[in-house]
């Protein structure tokens, strides 16, 4: 069972988690231009599975050396048996699920964060002044003043209130309301990437729907 975290080890958990980042993007030493430590784990955990050109931790002690662009040679084992290793196999499933579980829980971390931070922008506790903020931001707990509209129930804010007009039946999009909060660049890219996803949820809901009516 993991050990709980005291207060006074939060500088050390900023540390790990800045240090493990760090490690990823971490130039690589293997000569190949732009490559980092974690590009590279990736594709030699990768070549480490069952196959005539499966690699090894430890190629010169098997048969295996590699080219000018780290790719394993065969040497004196033609078949490829000798470098098999189910074990090493297993390593790029592993460093696959390690990488996911630490994205998935560093972006939960984040967004706890975001929720409690002292400097957040929170609803108002009076009865009844939730009207005075733009309706679909205020889901996500952002505070936006109203610019117009009262369509769906409540007003929206200008941003809000441009995208429902512009992509009709849908609502700006949590990604696209959190990127403006924060202060980021908005490409016509991410709007693009987030009306895809808003339709393919909205889609999903209607078949739900039908199939319970």
């Amino acid at each position: 069972m993991t050990r709980s975290v005291r207060s006074d080890e939060l500088p050390k958990v900023t540390t790990t988690l800045r240090r493990t980042g760090e490690q990823l993007a971490h130039p690589c030493r293997c000569g190949k231009p732009g490559c980092t430590l974690g590009d590279h784990i990736w594709k030699a955990t990768k070549a480490m599975g069952p196959g005539p050109r499966a690699a090894n931790l430890d190629p010169t002690a098997r048969g295996w050396r590699y080219d000018e662009d780290g790719e394993p040679i065969r040497g004196d084992d033609p078949t490829g048996e000798v470098a098999t290793d189910l074990e090493l196999a297993d390593l790029h499933v592993e460093y696959m699920t390690l990488l996911n579980e630490a994205t998935h829980w560093a972006t939960e971390l984040g967004k706890f964060i975001d929720r409690w931070r002292p400097d957040r922008e929170q609803r108002s506790s009076d009865g009844g002044s939730d009207k005075q903020w733009c309706g679909n931001c205020l889901e996500f707990g952002i505070c936006n003043p109203p610019w117009r509209g009262q369509q769906s129930g409540y007003l929206r804010c200008r941003d809000c209130y441009e995208f429902h007009l512009t992509y009709e039946r849908l609502e700006r999009p949590e990604s696209l309301i959190r990127a403006k909060h924060e202060g980021r660049r908005i490409t016509q890219k991410m709007v693009d990437q987030a009306v895809r996803e808003a339709r393919s949820e909205l889609r999903k809901q209607r078949r739900r729907g039908r199939r319970s009516a």
